[in-house]
């Protein structure tokens, strides 16, 4: 009997074991500090901050992270959960971590309050808030905006975690000109451009062409053309006149996505 006893409680110890490893927080997560208002960030020491409960802005809820201007974009329920704390007030913490390691904190801060705040925010006015200061508040874009004399956003540990995940994008500018349009025949109006790149501007690109599908005409007289309707049917166009297409492009793949962003006549 106390054999089975011992061998019992060794079982249960087992697995509680293997349930916290599983359970442990991994990569690039936020979480709420619901304890803490933001005027008492400073008093804060990060080594003895751990992560509890749900991220409030988990890893797996983010399409992309712009790695110079550190914009993000997260998912409709991170989206949900957001509108839900701008609509209680001010003054909400939270904590930037990797894995069970906190790099920073900062608040999330409505930018239309008269309150000034000395360090690292979310403005959640500029992403959920009245408009006209959002344009997409199911899949925001939210930036985590320096506030500290040193840029504890650009810790090494948050770059290497966030293009582990797939989710790190650089900015990628390209000149190119036009070598074809051909409408596509959809409902929504829409043309795929087909470009030969002049020159990379900023970033790395190796490839002579790229394509793009654009659903406004703004494209179309910026090189003199009009949007044909039939499936496939070219148009003419000014063939000389120069591009300039701006993406996101996603670091440390092989086959890395591009996120298209603007074009301007050059």
């Amino acid at each position: 009997m106390k054999l089975f006893f011992l061998a019992f409680i060794s079982i249960f110890f087992f697995c509680q074991m293997v349930l916290a490893q599983n359970n442990s927080p991994k990569g690039f997560n936020i979480y709420q500090l619901p304890k803490i208002t933001s005027y008492r960030l400073s008093e804060i020491k990060l080594k003895n901050l751990q992560p509890k409960g749900t991220p409030f802005i988990a890893e797996k809820e983010i399409l992309y992270y712009q790695q110079e201007t550190h914009e993000f974009q997260i998912d409709y329920l991170a989206a949900e959960r957001l509108k839900k704390l701008h609509n209680k007030g001010c003054c909400h913490s939270f904590a930037v971590f990797i894995g069970n390691e906190a790099i920073y904190v900062g608040s999330f801060w409505k930018s239309n309050q008269s309150q000034s705040f000395d360090g690292m925010i979310i403005n959640t006015y500029k992403s959920v808030g009245d408009p006209p200061y959002y344009s997409n508040t199911d899949f925001p874009i939210l930036t985590l905006e320096l506030g500290y004399p040193s840029d504890l956003r650009s810790d090494s540990r948050i770059f290497n975690a966030l293009e582990t995940a797939g989710l790190l994008y650089n900015e990628l500018e390209l000149t190119v000109k036009c070598k074809n349009i051909a409408a596509t025949g959809k409902r929504r109006a829409s043309a795929i451009f087909t470009f030969e790149v002049v020159a990379v501007n900023k970033g790395e690109f190796d490839k002579k062409e790229i394509t793009l599908e654009i659903f406004d005409g703004k494209l179309l007289s910026e090189l003199g053309a009009e949007l044909k309707f039939g499936v496939g049917e070219n148009t003419k166009f000014n063939v000389n006149q120069e591009i300039i297409l701006n993406y996101s492009k996603q670091v440390g793949m092989t086959e890395p996505k591009l996120l298209f962003k603007s074009f301007r006549k050059k």
